[in-house]
């Protein structure tokens, strides 16, 4: 099951972006993997002059797909939680017609706990740093 909300309003001006999106996820075998996973994203931007505009954003995520990772390990894990905050802004200013300079900054967590793998293997309770 899934559901979302997007918001966007632009003008000459502003651009103003936000959306949020549930997703219940519901095994009809295996009930300990039922998770509903939830994000969430919003932008504004502002032009201040011709030349000079400037933005911000965040995005929170919060997931816990045992098969999200399965291309990477070939592993297929139990639910496990995992929540991904984003932000960021940024400056851009036009220097001429054909050049410009930006000055922008980024900062992601994520956040989640390992814990065991479906199958034939032990639980995993580890992590890295």
């Amino acid at each position: 099951l899934s559901g979302g909300l997007k918001f966007l309003n632009q003008t000459e001006r502003t651009d103003l972006y936000l959306s949020a999106i549930v997703e219940r996820l519901i095994y009809s075998d295996e009930k300990d993997l039922d998770f509903t996973d939830q994000y969430y994203k919003g932008r504004f931007g502002y032009k201040f002059t011709e030349r000079l505009s400037a933005s911000v954003n965040a995005a929170y995520s919060k997931d816990a797909r045992p098969d999200r990772d399965v291309a990477v390990s070939g592993l297929i894990l139990s639910t496990v939680p995992r929540q991904i905050q984003n932000y960021g802004g940024e400056v851009d200013y036009a220097l001429t017609e054909i050049t410009s300079s930006n000055l922008f900054y980024r900062y992601t967590r994520q956040d989640f706990e390992p814990r065991r793998v479906i199958g034939d293997f032990p639980d995993y309770r580890g992590g890295c740093r």
